[in-house]
């Protein structure tokens, strides 16, 4: 009898925790949503595909459009039985030069649950991770918006793309949602929608995928300690 009390209490606290999640993946897909330009094509985002060079081609393939004269589009796709809508830039080889004006945090996915993020391995807490390198290119400078550019290594399976992708998502709303506490004393998912396009023009993070970046080579281990 205590085994089936325990196991009672055990599905009651997954169910629990899974609309828990799947709540805070609305806010944040209604956040991301608040960003997007309505005349921007929308692309089904494919993470099923083998590499960032194969999911490029395939979003050109499927708009029908060249990324090198419009690079900016909606991105779509489904997870935390959410579905997320959000403007990303998709830049291709002929646009190493595209003006950007703002910082570009690199982050690589790679395989273990873990990404490479200015060199540096991130085996958990990528979402925190993410909050503390957008503090250190924002804080102190004249700089109100972000790039996170994102490659993933070879053979990874879709659900750790996705769930990497959702961490970077993740860390992105939390560092907004921290100026919106700063500037309006509540969360983002309280303000009207005056106030949450105010806190864009205060900090937007854009999302980007391209077809030419060179993953980050995995940091050597630190040389043992000497006795």
């Amino acid at each position: 009898m205590k085994s089936i009390f325990n196991l009672t209490l055990l599905i009651i606290f997954s169910l629990y925790s899974c609309e828990k999640q799947d709540h805070k993946a609305e806010k944040i897909a209604k956040y991301f949503n608040s960003h997007i330009h309505k005349d921007n094509l929308v692309a089904e985002l494919d993470f099923s595909l083998s590499d960032s060079l194969l999911f490029v081609n395939d979003i050109e393939e499927k708009i029908k459009v060249d990324l090198c004269k419009s690079p900016t589009l909606t991105g779509k796709f489904h997870l935390k039985n959410t579905e997320f809508k959000l403007p990303i830039f998709v830049l291709k080889n002929c646009q190493k030069d595209y003006d950007i004006d703002t910082g570009v945090i690199h982050i690589n996915i790679i395989e273990n649950d873990s990404v490479i993020i200015f060199s540096k391995k991130i085996s958990n807490d990528i979402k925190n991770e993410i909050v503390r390198e957008t503090k250190e290119l924002i804080n102190g400078k004249d700089r109100k918006s972000l790039v996170y550019l994102i490659t993933w290594k070879n053979g990874l399976d879709s659900v750790q793309i996705k769930q990497r992708f959702y961490e970077i998502l993740e860390g992105i709303y939390e560092y907004a949602d921290e100026q919106s506490l700063k500037i309006y004393k509540k969360h983002i998912s309280e303000l009207s929608s005056k106030e949450l396009l105010e806190l864009n023009e205060e900090f937007v993070g854009h999302l980007s995928f391209i077809d030419y970046f060179e993953p980050v080579p995995i940091p050597p281990p630190p040389p043992p300690e000497k006795h």
